[in-house]
């Protein structure tokens, strides 16, 4: 929870995904999928982008950050 304090006001609800990874529902509608492994690195990436470009308040359906090599924007239609 504590690596989450910088984008917590923009968290709807956390989903756990077949015991192993987390998804995070934003109130915008976006849905973050997060990595298995190196959790914090992702939101730290989240927060990063969040306060660079107010990423989490743009219509976007999906933030996929499961390949650390890059992040997939799926942009609401």
């Amino acid at each position: 929870i504590s690596s989450v304090t910088g984008i917590i006001e923009y968290i709807d609800y956390l989903e756990w995904i077949e015991n192993r990874r987390w998804n995070i529902h934003t109130k915008f509608g976006t849905t973050i999928l997060l990595p298995a492994i190196g959790f914090d690195e992702a939101i730290s990436k989240i927060n990063k982008l969040n306060k660079s470009g107010k990423l989490l308040s743009r219509k976007i359906t999906v933030l996929d950050l499961r390949d650390e090599k890059r992040i997939l924007v799926i942009p609401n239609k």
